[in-house]
């Protein structure tokens, strides 16, 4: 896992540092996911909805006050997995996790278990 966020991470400087639109897509949230809420059977591919997204994101669910985020269609079934597992785990003892994502798509990009 921490070796997809660094993957992720790499991608995310080297599209900042190649310049153009391409950075301003990227967004991240660093959250304890106690209020997500995770769907694995839309399409079969594991959806989250978080609260207190921002509203100026594309991702952003006005009428539900809320921000969704997917795993592209080419994403694996043990990714996706994962990140089920993560993020569950982290509801369930509290802890932080990070998660990036194409604001333009609203698709995760990477995900890991936040530090401390």
């Amino acid at each position: 896992m921490i070796r997809r966020f660094l993957a992720g991470a790499a991608t995310t400087l080297a599209m900042m540092a190649a310049g153009g639109g391409a950075h301003a897509a990227t967004q991240y949230i660093n959250a304890v996911p106690t209020n997500w809420r995770m769907q694995d059977y839309v399409a079969s591919v594991v959806q989250v909805y978080y609260i207190a997204g921002a509203p100026n994101s594309n991702c952003y669910q006005s009428g539900l006050t809320t921000t969704a985020l997917k795993f592209s269609t080419s994403a694996s079934a043990d990714e996706m997995s994962r990140f089920w597992t993560m993020v569950i785990t982290a509801k369930t003892v509290g802890h932080a996790v990070i998660v990036f994502y194409d604001d333009s798509t609203c698709y995760i990009s990477s995900f890991a278990w936040a530090e401390g």
